[in-house]
């Protein structure tokens, strides 16, 4: 029970922080008061930007491709693990530690300003 919750937290922390990151072009472009989920190439979990963001395609690659070599070696394994849907397999530590890297990451790269 607990691991389930464990796992539903870092879902739900990833979305808030951010909300995946392969560029798919707009499925929800200009869509108001629905968040544009990101899809990476990269082996990235899933976020999503503002309600009212709509960025190009290459705006969508190069904040995947800024967020994943902006992660440190254990956030990019953990992404990995979350992109593959083995949530299961992640301790305590990294569920509770990974939205803290991604977010500060998400900032970094300019995923604030799409």
């Amino acid at each position: 029970m607990n691991k389930v919750i464990n796992s539903l937290s870092i879902g739900v922390l990833v979305s808030i922080l951010c909300t995946g990151c392969s560029p798919q072009p707009a499925q929800n472009t200009k869509s108001e008061g629905v968040p544009f989920i990101m899809h990476c190439t990269e082996h990235l979990p899933e976020f999503s930007l503002g309600v009212n963001s709509h960025p190009s395609i290459e705006q969508q690659s190069a904040l995947c491709s800024c967020i994943y070599n902006g992660l440190s070696e254990w956030t990019r394994e953990v992404a990995e693990k979350l992109h593959q849907k083995k949530d299961a397999e992640l301790t305590y530590f990294e569920q509770r530690a990974f939205p803290s890297g991604f977010g500060e990451a998400y900032q970094k790269c300019g995923g604030m300003n799409l």
